[in-house]
């Protein structure tokens, strides 16, 4: 179905929008004239964080071309003037496209041509047709409490690209705001970002600026967690060491602070015992039962989309991953292993250490009493 532009798509409530022939009691599919959407600016409650994203040639290009392929996601936001405001969920960057390419075909400015993803160094003027301004639209059905939830759920859209860490933590003040709990936050967030990572989230602005504009550049969003703590001044270097190393998690910054601190001299493992760590190894080892349990618990937890799912998955990535890092270690040779294992792992490698340590002395001292 189109929607007509000489008059409101949206009139009143969705008795309207059933006459209309939509389907009011869940999402509801139309197109609609994409100068009709309106896109919130600063001072809304839906402020939408990726309305000033630059465009993409190539994206503008396609749009031009085949038009718009996946729908927007909207809310009628109530009657403004004589019409229905239809608000912007998701999907601003096909918006902000498509209304660009409107004014270029109109105006006969030619597109730069792309192939593949990439640029041709040609160009092509494509000419306008009426029906050219229509895309596909989603309307969300709910409050504006669950707007913004949606929005924040549409990242795990596979036609979407990512949002940024600044762009989650916008909507994460953004639905504090609106009274949305932790809980309802974190449920709707990329399966990428886990506890740790949420926190960051929620104290984006303790940042310096240079590391916010490393996040902004695509550091791994998974390295907040790593840093959000650290001094103001130590943030930037740090993401950018770890971005150089390669390290994407918590866990990898981890490993590349304790190198770090061995290649100051900080590590004592070079004396600790085969048998040592492998009695390390059995403490923090899980059976293959726990295993299985705490993966059924945790898939159970994930359908119902809380918190404490997320939390657990992490520990157990965290504890499987020191596991295997330390074995790999004992079995390649290196009997320290206390330079590659997380923070939480490496203290109780130490403690070993210091506990043999004692243990070697009083019985070199009780050696040395009966000698004489």
């Amino acid at each position: 179905m189109v929607a007509r532009t000489d008059k409101p798509a949206f009139k009143s409530i969705p008795e309207e929008l059933r006459a209309q022939g939509l389907d009011a009691k869940a999402n509801v599919e139309a197109k609609l004239d994409v100068h009709d959407i309106f896109i919130p600016g600063e001072g809304h409650p839906l402020d939408h964080p990726r309305r000033l994203d630059p465009l993409d040639a190539d994206l503008l290009y396609d749009i031009a071309k085949r038009g718009v392929q996946e729908p927007a996601v909207l809310w009628r936001e109530g009657i403004h003037g004589k019409k229905m405001r239809v608000t912007l969920l998701d999907g601003c960057q096909r918006v902000n496209h498509h209304v660009e390419a409107c004014r270029r075909m109109k105006e006969g400015i030619p597109f730069a041509v792309y192939v593949d993803g990439k640029p041709t160094g040609a160009e092509e003027v494509i000419p306008w047709k009426e029906g050219r301004q229509y895309l596909p639209v989603i309307f969300h059905i709910g409050d504006i409490k669950s707007a913004l939830l949606r929005r924040l759920g549409a990242n795990s859209d596979p036609y979407k690209r990512p949002d940024s860490a600044a762009v989650l933590a916008a909507i994460v003040a953004q639905g504090k705001l609106l009274s949305c709990s932790d809980e309802e936050l974190f449920a709707k967030m990329p399966r990428e970002v886990d506890g740790p990572t949420y926190q960051g989230l929620c104290r984006y602005d303790d940042l310096s600026a240079d590391a916010k504009r490393a996040f902004a550049e695509g550091a791994p969003i998974g390295l907040l967690a790593a840093i959000i703590d650290l001094p103001r001044e130590e943030q930037g270097p740090s993401v950018a060491q770890f971005v150089a190393a390669g390290v994407k998690t918590k866990t990898g910054a981890s490993r590349v602070r304790n190198r770090e601190e061995r290649a100051k001299g900080g590590g004592n493992g070079e004396a600790i015992r085969p048998s040592t760590i492998k009695r390390i190894l059995k403490d923090v080892t899980p059976t293959e039962d726990e295993k299985t349990e705490a993966i059924e618990v945790y898939e159970q937890l994930r359908e119902k989309d809380t918190q404490t799912a997320a939390k657990m998955v992490d520990a157990i990535e965290t504890l499987m991953l020191s596991c295997f890092d330390a074995g790999a270690s004992f079995r390649g040779g290196d009997l320290s292993a206390a330079d590659i294992l997380p923070d939480d792992v490496r203290r109780k490698v130490r403690k070993a250490a210091k506990e043999q340590g004692r243990t070697g002395e009083k019985k070199l001292r009780g050696k040395k009493s009966a000698d004489e």
